[in-house]
């Protein structure tokens, strides 16, 4: 079975956890509808703080747990920011901290759009190539020059580390990772 996690957090775009996790729970609901066996995904939002998240739209997600529940997991998704991240990236450092030791456990993590500047901020993306939210690219390039920011791509990766410069690029990521963990055929459904 696939453990997804998405990252829940203040000031975090709606869409750039909805998407990812109505596109994995399609998948999972199209194999399990094709009668080919019992579910496959485990996701969970996890907040980086404990309660509900609060979103800029007067939206609030439930959240149960906490990243500190989360000890083994296979992929993770990082979403993107209202407004201007550094300032955000260094108001949490255990989630930095959190996103380290997943990747030195091989975990894949994905950011969406300006969820990428957490990755830079923890040192994960150091002499790799990354990308994110167009909005930002001078921005990322002055804090980060150490990353090889590709401003001509809409999705990168470096080993197992995806980024997604939007929430609209981040429905290909999806559709990548659902053909891996299920089939070409359920992918090309959701």
């Amino acid at each position: 079975m696939q453990h997804v996690t998405i990252v829940g957090f203040r000031k975090a775009l709606g869409t750039s956890i909805t998407i990812p996790m109505e596109m994995l729970n399609a998948a999972d609901l199209i194999q399990r509808i094709a009668g080919q066996g019992a579910a496959r995904l485990q996701m969970q939002l996890a907040g980086v703080e404990p309660g509900n998240i609060a979103l800029n739209a007067g939206l609030e997600l439930v959240c149960k747990q906490t990243l500190n529940d989360i000890t083994k997991t296979d992929l993770i998704i990082v979403p993107a920011l209202w407004g201007n991240p550094s300032g955000i990236c260094k108001q949490y450092p255990a989630l930095l901290e959190w996103l380290r030791f997943h990747l030195e456990k091989d975990t894949r993590i994905c950011a969406v759009g300006t969820g990428s500047f957490f990755l830079a901020e923890a040192g994960l993306l150091r002499h790799k190539v990354a990308t994110t939210h167009w909005y930002y690219f001078d921005h990322f390039a002055e804090a980060y020059p150490d990353v090889h920011l590709q401003r001509e791509r809409f999705i990168t990766r470096a080993g197992n580390i995806y980024c997604a410069g939007s929430v609209n690029s981040v429905r290909d990521v999806m559709l990548h990772f659902i053909e891996e963990a299920f089939s070409a055929e359920v992918a090309n459904q959701v």
